[in-house]
């Protein structure tokens, strides 16, 4: 879901935000993470170049989790979260070893 909100003061100061000189305007930003499709059609008209940037944060990860049959979604994701963690560990014990045969 796209909203807008104002340029903070922040943003404007900010060298390389795009917003610099900007404050108290009005921009268009993703209110619900949730909804968003992150289309590419915006870029693909000449009046929106050089206002519209897309992107994603990297450290942010939408995980859904949905049932249809006897369990319930909070059991399912305790149980999903276990073999993601048995995976990483795996991941991690596998990336040592690389490590260590490089040395």
């Amino acid at each position: 879901m796209i909203g807008l909100d104002k340029v903070s003061a922040e943003e404007a100061e900010q060298q390389g935000s795009g917003y610099e000189e900007h404050e108290g305007e009005v921009k268009a930003v993703v209110k619900d993470a949730m909804r968003d499709t992150v289309s590419r059609e915006c870029l693909r008209h000449e009046e929106f170049q050089g206002k519209v940037s897309l992107g994603r944060r990297k450290d942010h990860f939408i995980f859904s989790v949905e049932s249809t049959g006897q369990s319930d979604s909070e059991e399912l994701f305790l149980e999903s979260v276990k073999v993601l963690r048995g995976k990483c560990s795996k991941f991690l014990t596998s990336a040592r070893e690389l490590r260590l045969q490089g040395e």
